[in-house]
């Protein structure tokens, strides 16, 4: 989100998210069973640091990954229905996401001159 600050690459904010969600469940599944608070904060943790942190012309993947991970690394919380941790945490990162992407735009010369040929046009 710092402008002067490059970002980390995709890869390794997706890394990140589900490391922050794969720690959750473990520690709440040796903690008290199955999945509860920690998890929850853990998740949403790993998701907002991931579109914060990734460079911003590899937003799409931290954007789309909270579902897609509450799906894949936590299969039983989708079964059983308690999807409210994923809607917010959904929701906050899509609305990161966003502001990020109408925020930090390229300026409109820097966008005309990486299109613009280097070499001249023949008549």
């Amino acid at each position: 989100m710092l402008s002067s600050v490059l970002g980390v690459p995709p890869l390794a904010a997706l890394g990140l998210a589900f490391g922050f969600t794969a720690l959750g469940v473990f520690v709440d599944l040796q903690r008290i069973g199955t999945v509860g608070t920690v998890f929850r904060a853990l998740y949403f943790c790993g998701c907002v640091l991931a579109v914060t942190w990734v460079r911003r012309r590899n937003l799409f993947g931290p954007v789309v990954a909270p579902p897609l991970l509450l799906a894949l690394a936590v299969p039983a919380i989708v079964l059983m229905g308690d999807g409210a941790s994923g809607t917010v945490t959904t929701g906050v990162v899509l609305a990161l996401g966003l502001g990020r992407l109408i925020v930090q735009r390229e300026p409109a010369a820097a966008r005309g001159a990486a299109r613009r040929p280097a070499t001249p046009r023949r008549s």
